[in-house]
């Protein structure tokens, strides 16, 4: 179970509900949008992009829908 908590325009991670949340402290994060999209400025999170982006090098996909992927994510890295 996870936990997604917006607090002040700020989302709070954790991976489970059933923690006694105040042991667990250090494993929160407190992360924009941007931030969880595209990755967070001290480089402790990739980001989704980063991570999506990974798995793409990973796959055997073709030329043409690996662009139009990469456009996609693009656009919404932008707009996050």
């Amino acid at each position: 179970h996870a936990i997604f908590v917006l607090i002040y325009g700020k989302v709070v991670y954790n991976y489970s509900n059933y923690l006694n949340l105040s042991v667990y402290k250090d494993e929160f994060e407190k992360m924009s949008i941007n931030e969880i999209i595209n990755g967070s400025k001290d480089d402790k999170f990739p980001g989704l992009i980063n991570i999506m982006l990974q798995y793409l090098e990973s796959v055997n996909i073709d030329i043409e829908t690996r662009y139009h992927l990469e456009k996609y994510i693009e656009f919404v890295g932008m707009r996050a």
